[in-house]
């Protein structure tokens, strides 16, 4: 293979060194720029002469025409406002940190100018590719498990009032959603590609650990599509710092239970043991290794037209999913996810906040 697909940055906040490091590993794709408003996070994650450096992704996006696919790592409720300039004005294909949009509509448009543009959608959600979620997938697919009857997701963790405090986007509604939107999106969307998509689901939210306006506590009861009953329970109130990341099944035939700080590690699998041993990691961050993953799906998508290693509207029910919890908890009953019902919440417009990090093109 002699083509390099060339990669894009756009945002050098905590997850963008995932990103570069996945894209400098692979041989294949090379990253071209990236664009952040702070020189020195762009410093931190590229050093100073890597890479060209913009504050303005649209001067890097002109400058660059070279580029085939843009990294979107942007506040939460930016995804959508650059993710559709990278894809309308400049026809280039966009790789979306979770959530991938904040609202349905959002993620609708968004689709419709991918397809009018005859580009691709990458959402990341690389959780899936944990070796020990592989081999959960694996067995599930294989009917080492036999039929699914409870799948029990619980995430305890950390993050106290100074998290929030870092930036004026954390914390709302508009921009960054609760312990649901930004963090427990790994466990949700772990749920659907484990088990299948959930029919209802019954939500409280609550906001005990800090003084922001989004939850950080949720209980939910669920019923699946395959007849499976589903418990969540996501915190972010945990003190003082985070305990677990875990998700179990129980079959038919078996139990399956993934945990560690970031469902990294294979604690129970009663169809074979051993495996508990040799398909568990021990991750330095919540972020684990996925990205590789995620940047290979995206090379083979644009390079062989395969299918990529997240599909865009199978990440979009995982944002049916979500919006089905909100919307159950500020109607206090159950919610069919076939209504594809929106939260009047999560996502609202907040000008003020968005402001600071919206860049425009520069007349000539």
């Amino acid at each position: 293979m002699d083509k390099k697909i060339h990669i894009a940055v756009i945002g050098c906040g905590r997850v963008s060194g995932h990103h570069v490091r996945a894209i400098n590993k692979n041989p294949h794709l090379k990253l071209a720029a990236i664009s952040d408003l702070s020189v020195k996070r762009m410093d931190e994650i590229c050093g100073v002469d890597k890479v060209p450096h913009y504050q303005n992704y649209h001067t890097m996006l002109e400058n660059h025409p070279e580029i085939d696919a843009v990294a979107i790592i942007t506040p939460s409720g930016m995804h959508f406002e650059h993710a559709f300039d990278v894809v309308n004005i400049y026809k280039k294909h966009v790789i979306i940190e979770k959530p991938i949009v904040m609202t349905l509509k959002q993620g609708e448009i968004l689709g419709e100018a991918a397809i009018k543009n005859s580009v691709q959608v990458f959402p990341v959600h690389q959780y899936r590719f944990n070796r020990c979620v592989q081999r959960i997938r694996k067995a599930i697919l294989e009917n080492e498990l036999g039929r699914i009857q409870l799948a029990t997701v619980r995430m305890r963790w950390c993050r106290p009032q100074s998290y929030y405090d870092r930036d004026p986007w954390r914390g709302t509604f508009a921009l960054d959603g609760g312990c649901c939107t930004n963090q427990g999106i790994h466990h949700l969307d772990l749920l659907r590609y484990l088990n299948g998509d959930i029919k209802r689901i019954n939500c409280m939210m609550r906001t005990f650990g800090s003084n922001i306006e989004v939850e950080d506590t949720v209980i939910a009861i669920a019923e699946f599509e395959n007849g499976a009953l589903g418990n969540i329970e996501i915190t972010t109130a945990a003190r003082p710092h985070d305990f677990e990341s875990s998700l179990s099944i129980v079959g038919s035939k078996g139990l399956a239970m993934l945990g560690g700080s970031f469902t990294d590690k294979l604690i129970e699998f009663s169809p074979r043991p051993s495996d508990a041993i040799d398909f568990s990691d021990n991750f330095e961050d919540a972020y684990g290794l996925g990205h590789e993953n995620i940047y290979m799906g995206v090379l083979n998508a644009i390079l062989y037209d395969e299918k990529p290693a997240v599909e865009f509207l199978d990440a979009m029910n995982t944002m049916k999913l979500l919006h089905a919890m909100y919307v159950s908890a500020e109607k206090n009953t159950w919610v069919n996810l076939d209504e594809g019902l929106s939260s009047l919440q999560l996502g609202r417009q907040d000008n003020t906040l968005a402001q600071p990090y919206r860049v425009t093109k520069i007349k000539a």
